[in-house]
């Protein structure tokens, strides 16, 4: 019976701490409308949210661990409480590929976009130039 209450209390924590990095990534603004400027910070947040969703495996795994004392203590797992411990497991595996997904397009968008990615346009210009970023779309050029 303690070892059901401790699995139950496992699934909760776990729950709680799997909707709230699924609320942090629902809430990010998309990379597609990230400002030029903002990618390095964008790229930071993401690396944070990245070390949060990996401490809430620690929470999956007290889960499985407590299941599977469950059933070294040959106790059956209900059906309700197998399909929650699976879709705890889903939603982290779901959640990890999300961030890996954002973690590649932030990367991504700042090597396309970034300052580094306009070192050809610089050829188009005779020294002494200054880069800048236009108000209207907040495109760079470069002004001789």
């Amino acid at each position: 019976m303690q070892r059901l209450q401790e699995l139950e209390r496992n699934l909760a924590e776990c729950q709680l701490h799997l909707t709230s990095s699924e609320n942090e990534i629902e809430t990010m603004k998309a990379v597609e409308k990230i400002h030029l400027e903002d990618l390095k910070i964008a790229r930071e947040e993401t690396d944070q949210i990245s070390k949060r969703i990996d401490e809430v495996r620690l929470f999956v795994d007290d889960v499985n661990d407590a299941a599977a004392r469950l059933l070294a203590e040959d106790l059956k797992l209900d059906e309700h409480a197998k399909g929650q411990i699976e879709h705890v497991n889903k939603r982290y595996s779901t959640l990890k590929r999300a961030i890996r997904i954002r973690q590649a397009a932030v990367r991504n968008a700042a090597s396309d976009f970034g300052p580094t990615s306009e070192h050809f346009l610089n050829q188009s210009v005779t020294l002494p130039w200054q880069r800048a970023i236009s108000k209207s779309n907040l495109l760079p050029y470069y002004i001789e």
